[in-house]
């Protein structure tokens, strides 16, 4: 195991940030910073995992790192949280941990690492792609177009699409309202019941996830 302090990740990563944000992924904290730092986690909903990885890398000093998995997460399984048709189900409660999210990226204490910034706004990036993607796969034409514009509202009222550290493509899924990316989702949705698409999916996630190693 090694342990790795925060203010040198720039010169570990430079500007490749992302390697940092896969290491994010990975982490778990200990108690004592949740309790030390008074971060609260959000209960009884779905998706605070996110939090949980994120509130407390500000005040993170060192990492530690272990050569064996901790926890194993099966993809593409319908009764999951994050299948398609339960994010639909859910969605109030990812587009209200996305907002908290959000919430403390603005907070953060001055002396916060650069580099912890541009992970917490990639993660963040991640989510509104999440988030449209959810959005855009509602049945009722109404509430989509609804439910899509009012977070597109939220989002061009933070002016996240002029914000550089958001990543292009979130920052241009802001632009459009989601449009960019209509075709993908109305595709996926159409396929994503068919067994031959699901081993196809899994086959590509799985070899995603290899590629991240």
């Amino acid at each position: 195991m090694a342990k790795v302090e925060i203010e040198h990740l720039t010169k570990i990563f430079g500007k490749r940030v992302k390697p940092a944000l896969q290491m994010v992924q990975q982490q778990a904290s200990k108690t004592e910073i949740l309790k030390n730092n008074k971060i609260k986690i959000d209960e009884k909903m779905f998706y605070v995992d996110v939090e949980y990885i994120t509130f407390p890398l500000p005040f993170v000093k060192t990492q530690v790192y272990l050569d064996f998995p901790v926890y194993v997460y099966r993809v593409n399984s319908g009764t999951q949280s994050m299948a398609i048709g339960n994010m639909v189900k859910n969605r109030a409660m990812h587009l209200a941990m996305l907002k908290h999210e959000w919430d403390f990226i603005k907070t953060l204490p001055p002396e916060t690492s650069s580099v912890v910034k541009k992970v917490l706004k990639q993660r963040f990036s991640e989510l509104i792609l999440a988030q449209y993607v959810v959005n855009l796969s509602i049945p009722e034409k109404t509430v989509r177009q609804k439910e899509t514009q009012d977070f597109t509202n939220f989002l061009r009222a933070e002016s996240i699409e002029k914000d550089d550290e958001i990543l292009s493509l979130s920052r241009l899924l802001v632009k459009t309202g989601g449009k960019i990316i209509n075709p993908a989702v109305k595709f996926r949705n159409l396929v994503q019941t068919n067994k031959t698409w699901r081993v196809v999916e899994r086959g590509l996630l799985n070899t995603v996830k290899r590629m991240k190693k």
